[in-house]
């Protein structure tokens, strides 16, 4: 976690300020839930940086999905988001696995990943190749994010979103995504000014 955030490489404010955030975010839980939440953090926070999807979305969604990494999905097969393994799926599969589809009992296969980092990955390389999701991004609060997945038609459960909205609040998780949105952009500003031209010196003869 230490280096994770050492390597965001920006302002020492801006750092202690994302370091501040976690540490309360780690206070709000204990057990097996604070353990679930120093995994999560640093695939959320580096996924946040590389695709814009907020990283409160990516842990409560995580969260929600798995019980805190909990499920049989999680624990046996590193998928923490609900998966399916859809035709276009072609990596490992869990077989057979029940579930429920609008409240029906039935059985599914869902994608399986080697580990917690892949199946984070796995959850955003599945959000960016789907264009209805895909063009959420951008969005810098996390709970309107999934509101705009849910309206995309990402889950048919009308309590989702109240149970998202739930987990952030009970961890405070949107202090990281404003860290983290901080960062970004102070970053872009030494970036900009680093590339712009330097105005010529007053009374250069050509």
């Amino acid at each position: 976690m230490a280096r994770l955030i050492a390597s965001q490489n920006s302002a020492t404010t801006d750092v202690l300020g994302l370091a501040t955030r976690i540490s309360k975010i780690l206070e709000s839980a204990n057990g097996r839930q604070r353990r679930f939440l120093e995994a999560a953090i640093p695939e959320a926070m580096m996924i946040q940086t590389t695709t814009q999807i907020p990283a409160s979305a990516v842990i409560a969604m995580a969260i929600f999905e798995s019980g805190y990494g909990n499920s049989v999905l999680a624990k046996e097969y590193n998928n923490y988001f609900g998966m399916k393994a859809f035709g276009s799926w072609t990596g490992p599969r869990a077989m057979n696995m029940p579930t429920r589809d609008n409240g029906v009992e039935t059985t599914a296969d869902f994608r399986a990943y080697p580990d917690l980092a892949a199946g984070f990955k796995g959850y955003a390389d599945f959000l960016l190749a789907n264009e209805r999701y895909h063009r959420h991004l951008g969005e810098k609060s996390g709970v309107k994010f999934v509101s705009k997945l849910l309206s995309s038609g990402y889950c048919p459960d009308p309590q989702y979103l109240s149970h998202i909205q739930a987990i952030v609040q009970k961890h405070e998780l949107d202090r990281l995504d404003a860290a983290l949105e901080t960062i970004v952009e102070n970053k872009e500003s030494v970036a900009a000014e680093t590339v712009a031209p330097a105005a010529p010196p007053s009374g250069t003869q050509n």
